[in-house]
Formats: C-alpha cells, sequence, structure tokens
C-alpha cells in the first residue's frame, strides 16, 4: 500500500484530469494480471529519463545495464515502444536529422502540426464531456499549458488564439468559451483535411494555424497599385509584444488592406503612414482567401492629405460586408468597415446606429477609444466613422469629418494617447 500511494503517472493526451483515463485504464489491467512486470534491464529508455527525476525510483534503476553509458550518451530511443508517444522529444530529434531542402521539410512539418490538431480535438472532446463550467476553465494556466503544446508542435498561430482567451467572472462566461471553442475545433479539423480544400482557403487555414510565410515571397507575388488611404490603426498588446494594425483602403478598388507592425520592449510601432493620409503604391497580399494583410512594394509618390473623406455606407450594407468576410474565413477576428453611423444607447448599451439598425460598442472599446469624442465628434448627427467589427462588438478607429480625421483607435502603454487629428 505504501507503494501505491506514491503512484506517479504522465501520459501525453491533454486531458485536464489527472491520472487521466489512459492511466485508469492500465491500472486496471495491470490489476487483473494482464500487465507483466517489467524487468529492470529492459526500462525503455523514455521510461527511464523520466525515472530519474523521480528519487525513490532512479536509486533502483542506477545499476541496470540499460543505464545511460560513461561517455555520457542514452540509450537508442528509437527502440522505445513509446518513443512516439514523446512529441516534444520526437521533435527535438527530428530538429537534429539533416535536411536536403524545402520540400524534404514541408511535409515534416505538416505531419507535426497534424499531431498537434489531434491532440487540440482530443482536449475538446474531453472538455466538452466534462463541462465548461468546470472551475480549471477560468485559470489562464489552463490555457498557456494547451497553447504551449500547440508551440511544440509548431502551431504558432492557433497557440497564440488559444493563449489571449480570459474568462470573465461572470455566471455566463462559459458562453464565450464555447464560441471560441468552436473555431479552434473548426480550425483544427480543417487542417487535419487541408488536401481537400482548395488553394485559396489551404493557404488561410495554414496561415490562421501558424504556417509563416516569407516576406521574399509576397513581395515577389503580383502588385495592386492604387491611391491607398489610411482609414484607421488599432494597437493592442499580444503575447509581451506590441501590434499595431494600420487598414488601408484603395481609392479606386475599395479594396482594404492591413499593414501589420510590431513592437518588443525596447522598439517602437511603425508611424510611417499616419491616420488620414494617403499614398500611390504597391501593395502584395498575402496568400488566403480573405488576403487582408499586405506588405508596401513600390511607392508611385509623397505620401499626402486626401482632399474629401471616403463616403461611409449604411450599417445593413456594412453587416453584409461582415458577413461575406466570415463566409470566407469563419475563424476571422477581426473586419474593417466604414460607415456613416451616429452614436447612441440603445438598451443601456453604448451602439452606432442608422435608419438601417444599430451595431453595439465592444466593452473594451467604450473604456479605450472614449464614447465623449465619439459624441462630440457626432454632435450634429451622423459621422463617417471607421471601425473593426470584432466578435465582442464595434471597435472606432476613426473618426472622419469634413476638415479632419480623429484617430481614437485603441493604444497601448508605449504607442501613446492615440487621439490623434490631422
Amino acid at each position: 500500500l505504501a507503494h501505491h500511494r506514491a503512484l506517479r503517472s504522465r501520459c501525453t493526451c491533454p486531458s485536464s484530469l489527472r491520472p487521466c483515463k489512459h492511466v485508469l485504464a492500465l491500472l486496471a489491467l495491470w490489476s487483473d494480471g494482464v500487465v507483466p512486470d517489467c524487468d529492470p534491464e529492459h526500462v525503455p529508455a523514455a521510461v527511464r529519463e523520466w525515472c530519474a527525476t523521480i528519487p525513490d525510483v532512479s536509486s533502483r534503476l542506477a545499476a541496470s545495464p540499460s543505464s545511460p553509458s560513461s561517455d555520457g550518451t542514452a540509450a537508442d530511443r528509437s527502440e522505445s515502444p513509446i518513443a512516439d508517444l514523446a512529441p516534444a522529444d520526437a521533435a527535438a530529434a527530428d530538429e537534429s536529422a539533416p535536411r536536403t531542402g524545402p520540400e524534404h521539410l514541408r511535409p515534416e512539418r505538416v505531419a507535426r502540426m497534424q499531431g498537434g490538431l489531434d491532440e487540440l480535438l482530443r482536449w475538446i472532446d474531453d472538455a466538452i464531456r466534462s463541462g465548461l463550467a468546470r472551475p480549471e476553465y477560468r485559470d489562464p494556466a489552463t490555457f498557456e499549458a494547451l497553447s504551449a503544446r500547440l508551440v511544440d508542435a509548431q502551431l504558432g498561430g492557433l497557440a497564440n488564439r488559444v493563449r489571449r482567451i480570459r474568462l470573465s467572472s461572470a455566471p455566463d462566461a462559459h458562453d464565450e468559451l464555447l464560441a471560441e471553442i468552436v473555431t479552434w475545433h473548426l480550425l483544427a479539423s480543417a487542417g487535419l483535411e487541408r488536401d481537400l480544400l482548395d488553394d485559396d482557403l489551404r493557404d488561410a487555414v495554414d496561415i490562421a494555424l501558424g504556417w509563416q510565410v516569407r516576406q521574399a515571397d509576397v513581395l515577389a507575388s503580383p502588385a495592386e497599385t492604387d491611391e491607398w488611404v489610411v482609414m484607421g490603426r488599432s494597437d493592442r498588446r499580444e503575447d509581451r509584444i506590441d501590434v499595431r494594425r494600420t487598414w488601408v483602403r484603395g481609392d479606386t478598388s475599395g479594396r482594404w488592406a492591413v499593414l501589420l507592425s510590431f513592437a518588443a520592449s525596447d522598439g517602437g510601432l511603425d508611424d510611417t503612414y499616419p491616420v488620414g493620409t494617403r499614398w500611390p503604391a504597391d501593395l502584395h497580399r498575402y496568400p488566403g482567401r480573405g488576403a487582408s494583410r499586405a506588405l508596401v512594394g513600390r511607392v508611385h509618390g509623397p505620401v499626402s492629405t486626401p482632399a474629401a473623406p471616403l463616403p461611409g455606407v449604411t450599417l445593413d450594407d456594412a453587416c453584409r460586408e461582415i458577413g461575406a468576410a466570415v463566409c470566407a474565413e469563419p475563424w476571422v477576428e477581426r473586419v474593417p468597415v466604414h460607415v456613416r453611423a451616429a452614436v447612441g444607447k440603445v438598451e443601456g448599451r453604448w451602439c452606432l446606429t442608422d435608419a438601417t439598425g444599430s451595431l453595439p460598442l465592444a466593452p473594451d472599446a467604450v473604456r479605450v477609444s472614449g464614447v465623449g469624442v465619439l459624441l462630440a465628434c457626432a454632435s450634429d448627427g451622423a459621422v463617417d466613422l471607421t471601425a473593426e467589427w470584432t466578435s465582442l462588438g464595434i471597435v472606432p478607429l476613426a473618426v472622419h469629418l469634413p476638415d479632419r480625421v480623429v484617430d481614437i483607435g485603441p493604444t497601448t502603454a508605449r504607442s501613446g494617447a492615440g487621439m490623434a487629428s490631422r
């Protein structure tokens, strides 16, 4: 009994329960005498390395002939029947293997990503089965651990999305988690079936999961030449890095694009294209269905101030644009819109309103952007306003007045106070 009280277990499954069902099943088989005792001389290397971290077990294995050799090298792990159950160790082994070119890297990377997606789907099944109201789902550490597993599988984009979720203390907060889990499940399922998707959708899925596209490849793609108007800016703190999204729109084509800028603790965000300016240039878009992210290529003229603001659409038309973007990429987190609307309260919540309906402001937008500035700019009625649609509501970015543009986009501690006028 004393030995069994000190029982320790480890499993590579993503279950939040300890011990998990796999350990319990193995114990049940062992109690029925189905699992034979392990010969200390034939302990797999992976098990030996783990047991070495447990003081009361490592002393019993120290004298075994299978222990690491005197030159400090460990036993060949490829002979271990559970070597395939250690994704992190297998990934490390793969990194040291020689590669002859990118064509050998991609299938290997895809296989590793698919293993991580399988784990995520099992985690989701376990979470739904146990219930989303459990206390651990309000603990950020739960999602940090899940995110770390996705990072090990080289799913950085999906890992960042998992890490960012923070549930409130409201009784129905698990509804928010359920909505996000649906998106995780959709992305994971699409990633596992990527070979069945068309090229644009497959590229969009790959980028959302974390596949990096080289800037040189993007700049080598066909250019889209237009007079680009800087419609709005949004700064956010994501995973200890400041991210600036600068939304631009083609004066002729009317197409949206976003320019991303990143800043760590010792850097600043790019201010090359202030809100309310325009410049003629070539944009090169990243692959994907939405294809909103872009890089600036050749610039054909100086940055200037537009003579007149672009007219905004109705909220009904804006909802159609949002719906089309969500249909193209259901996991999209932000969609830019340029509307003409007034600011008011509907059922106690601040909203943008016009004759066709209303759209609520996001809770953070009420604090960060300042409803007071919106009310001051829209004191005479409807105004032209650039905003981001999110699942939590509308985030105002800039008010386009006849004589100036007022930048009211969200800011971070390093990006400044915003509220700039041009």
